[in-house]
């Protein structure tokens, strides 16, 4: 089933459009999270070790062991949650 065609999650509902940074997000999961925010009018920041390519959606250079986001850095992009 796509991910498109999926119920809205409760979690989302009465939420007009948030912005989340999620990490991970080349991978199986974070990948597929950030296609159901953006299937539900949501917008999303990418967070990976590696590029991630998608016209919609900006990204972080995100490694918890080398390099992670400032809390000025979320702020500077507006986000307003994270998955983690």
């Amino acid at each position: 089933m796509p991910i498109a065609s999926l119920p809205k999650l409760q979690h989302w509902i009465g939420v007009e459009r948030m912005k989340v940074a999620v990490s991970g997000a080349t991978g199986f999961l974070g990948h597929h999270i950030i296609e159901a925010l953006l299937a539900h009018g949501h917008e999303a920041v990418a967070l990976s070790r590696g590029p991630f390519v998608h016209d919609a959606v900006p990204h972080l250079a995100f490694d918890l062991g080398r390099l992670c986001p400032t809390p000025d850095d979320f702020a500077g992009l507006g986000i307003e949650g994270l998955v983690h």
